[in-house]
Parts: C-alpha cells; structure tokens; sequence
C-alpha cells in the first residue's frame, strides 16, 4: 500500500507491512480522507476501510469486492480497480528510470519492461521520421530503430522521408 496526503511526502508501503501501515494510518489519523492509496489489498481490514472517513480519497490498483467499491464511491472516494495483466503498473507514481526500463537487455530486448510495455498496447502507432541525411548520416537514429523493432510488429509501422511534405502520405500508406 502506498498512500499520501494531500499536503505531506509520499509515503511508499510494500509488502509484509501493509496491513500494519494501514492500522497505523487509520488509528493515528482516524481519517484516510485526502489520502491517495495504491496497491491495497484490505483483506481482513474490510470493516475498518468502511468505518473510515475516505472522503475524497483517491483508491488506486487496490482488491476489493464490488459491493465494497460501490460503498466507498458513495463516500466519495475515487477507486480505480487494479488493471489485470499489464506488464506495468498503470499507476504508477513517477518515472521509470534508464536502467528500469532496460532491466534484463541482457536477454534481448523484447525481454526488458519497455519492450512489454510497449507491446502491451496492442497494434502500434505509425510513425514517420523525416529527414532521411540526419537520421542516417549525421545522428544515425534509423538503424538502431530498425534493428529494435526487426521482426516484430512494429516493423511494417515505421518509415523514414526525405522531407515533411512527404510525411502525410507515408502515414497513409502505413495506416492502412
């Protein structure tokens, strides 16, 4: 579970201690109105989460039955369920770094969360680069796009233009 107030730090809770940070939130505080919480799995807490205040709370990823989202959404707490197998947290309070994004490259780049990620969408987007002498001679993009993308879906959606004019009717081409 990680919840934050309104006007504090972020508070990051993870694993084994959860339930005991949720006590401590609710008996110190006596309030998670204002928290944003994610991640919750409030099995076994069910009672104290409806006897408490969650007044414009914001519920993110956390288990709950429907009958228990309904009740806090009358209260007026914004719950947006966990989102099934997604290989990311859609949730997700900051930035990936470089090196999260690119975690297990040494087993090919389809194995690293970007690549899932990515792929995780479904079809992919066109995309048109213009500028074919920069791309290719000056800051030589192309060919490391090309080489990521090999052989999979990705590789029938891209193109490379000499000049912007061109751009719309390679984007035709590509879209159809």
């Amino acid at each position: 579970m990680k919840t934050t107030p309104a006007h504090a730090a972020h508070h990051g809770i993870h694993g084994d201690h959860e339930s005991e940070t949720f006590d401590a939130i609710v008996s110190a505080r006596g309030t998670l109105a204002g928290f944003r919480i994610q991640s919750l799995d409030p099995t076994g807490r069910t009672r104290e989460l409806l006897a408490t205040d969650t007044a414009g709370a914001v519920l993110l990823g956390c288990r709950m039955r429907p009958e228990e989202t309904d009740r806090l959404r009358t209260d007026g707490t914004l719950v947006l369920p966990p989102v099934p197998a997604l290989p990311f947290d859609p949730y997700r309070g900051h930035l990936y770094t470089p090196g999260g994004l690119f975690a297990a490259l040494d087993k090919g780049h389809a194995e690293t969360p970007d690549a899932l990620t990515y792929e995780s969408h479904g079809d992919p987007i066109p995309m048109v680069l213009v500028n074919r002498a920069h791309r290719t001679e000056r800051l030589p993009v192309w060919p490391l796009l090309r080489s990521l993308v090999r052989e999979r879906s990705t590789e029938a959606r891209i193109t490379l233009v000499d000049r912007v004019e061109e751009a719309p009717e390679a984007l035709k081409r590509l879209s159809s």
